[in-house]
């Protein structure tokens, strides 16, 4: 498994699901550094540089790439404007400036067109919301955009994209959007829609195989599987207090949570606890987060034995080896790493969940 990812790294999903596993669980990703700034050098767009160039950063890497993908910021479209403003290039002001000129009159981004884009709008404010305490416009922007992203959240907790159709990915990017901006997904108001929070909405599209679909009851797809994970990484980190999960500045410039000051749009929130009475009889705290982690561990450790037991099946009924393999081979790879990871998340954050709306 770990040589089929490291032979599609600066790829899509590839990249996106290393940087979720970095973010949650840390470890040596010493192989996929070498792979990725071997394969870097093929990646040929702006847009993809910067997502290599995010992935090198998540990985603790120095790369001349990074560099020459800050050089590229705002030379693509929007879509170059949010991930170069994610990789904090030296021109940072000029790309902020012309994001905030990109927004539409409905309070969002897109990619063309007048009507707003959910995913591009939350990606958007994902980017922005370094800046929201210090910068009049972004905040001015921001607090313009929320209102949009709120009404295309539906009944059931997941979000309307591109068309008009609920999907995981775009619930999956306003939920990154909140946390970005330090808003608790659980209790903000403004997206909790019929007792149902963007959580409830991301795992309505969680399929048995641990993976996500772009509408339920569809296939697990790569790429959504992906920015899934990703979000529930995002969601798990946030519970924990720790910066957010695309939050690469330098740590002396990172915020959490905790750090964005309170006022009538945004609110200042902890890691909620529970009280539970330890072995001599005494209450004790212990932070929900912590036992979703515990959860995860856990079901890990399970879930494992299970990833090992399929991958030698499929290696006995596959005649090709690993450098045979092509790069649309590895869907079922990443459907394994959802199983062994985005699932058991998952499962972590259905505590956290179920605590909440028992208090």
């Amino acid at each position: 498994m770990a040589d089929a990812l490291c032979a599609s790294a600066a790829t899509s999903p590839a990249d996106w699901y290393i940087i979720g596993f970095k973010q949650y669980t840390g470890g040596d990703f010493t192989a996929y550094q070498k792979a990725l700034q071997s394969n870097a050098a093929n990646v040929k767009s702006a847009t993809d540089k910067q997502r290599v160039a995010l992935t090198m950063l998540a990985l603790g890497m120095h790369s001349s790439f990074i560099d020459e993908a800050r050089n590229s910021a705002g030379q693509l479209g929007v879509m170059s404007d949010i991930y170069g403003l994610m990789l904090f290039p030296q021109n940072e002001q000029t790309i902020m400036i012309q994001l905030l000129d990109l927004q539409k009159e409905d309070g969002g981004w897109n990619l063309s067109g007048a009507v707003s884009d959910t995913d591009v709008t939350a990606m958007a404010v994902q980017a922005l919301a370094p800046y929201y305490q210090t910068e009049p416009r972004v905040k001015s922007a921001v607090d313009k955009a929320l209102p949009l992203l709120s009404k295309r959240q539906k009944t059931t907790g997941d979000c309307t994209g591109f068309g008009g159709a609920v999907n995981a990915e775009s619930t999956a990017q306003v939920l990154c959007a909140l946390i970005a901006m330090g808003l608790d997904p659980l209790t903000d108001s403004r997206f909790i829609k019929n007792g149902k929070t963007l959580l409830d909405g991301l795992l309505l599209y969680q399929n048995k195989d641990g993976g996500f679909s772009h509408t339920a009851g569809a296939a697990s797809g790569d790429l959504t599987s992906a920015q899934a994970f990703y979000a529930l990484v995002a969601f798990y980190r946030f519970e924990n207090g720790q910066n957010f999960i695309f939050d690469f500045r330098p740590a002396d410039r990172q915020t959490t949570a905790a750090d964005l000051t309170s006022n009538t749009t945004l609110t200042r929130r902890t890691a909620p606890t529970t009280k539970t009475t330890s072995g001599n009889g005494r209450p004790a705290e212990q932070s929900t987060a912590s036992q979703a982690q515990t959860t995860a561990s856990q079901g890990m450790e399970q879930t494992g034995e299970i990833k090992t037991t399929v991958t030698q099946g499929q290696h006995e009924s596959q005649t090709e080896t690993a450098s045979q393999m092509t790069q649309t081979d590895f869907s079922f790879v990443y459907i394994l790493l959802a199983v062994a990871a985005g699932l058991i998340i998952a499962g972590g954050i259905f505590v956290v969940v179920k605590k909440k709306k028992s208090v």
